[in-house]
């Protein structure tokens, strides 16, 4: 458990998407309350690709090891596709975000 929080806290990866959020939740002009509802938003959804499979495992042990197997088994196959679609996700997204503090649009 003590290695799985120390993984966290010294991953840079976890940092970097973790200041970004904040940075786009505090650049959105958002009231104090919007802010603290949007953030706890992102870390509900950062969470739940971490949760919903454990609560999966819980509630239904057979099939949600299937499942998971199963999509495992596509994730391996299909790897450099997830890959390339995300890094160009972000890619477009922080694009966007350095055009618009240029100025450009």
């Amino acid at each position: 458990f003590l290695v799985g929080i120390a993984f966290l806290v010294l991953d840079p990866r976890e940092w970097i998407i973790d200041i970004s959020a904040v940075n786009l939740i505090a650049e959105a002009d958002l009231s104090s309350n919007q802010s603290i509802l949007t953030y706890l938003f992102y870390v509900l959804l950062a969470q739940s690709l971490i949760w919903l499979p454990l609560l999966l495992t819980w509630l239904a042990p057979a099939s949600a090891i299937r499942n998971l197997a199963r999509l495992n088994t596509w994730m391996k196959k299909n790897e450099r596709h997830i890959e390339i679609t995300v890094a160009t996700i972000f890619g477009l997204v922080f694009l966007a975000i350095g055009m618009e503090h240029l100025s450009i649009f």
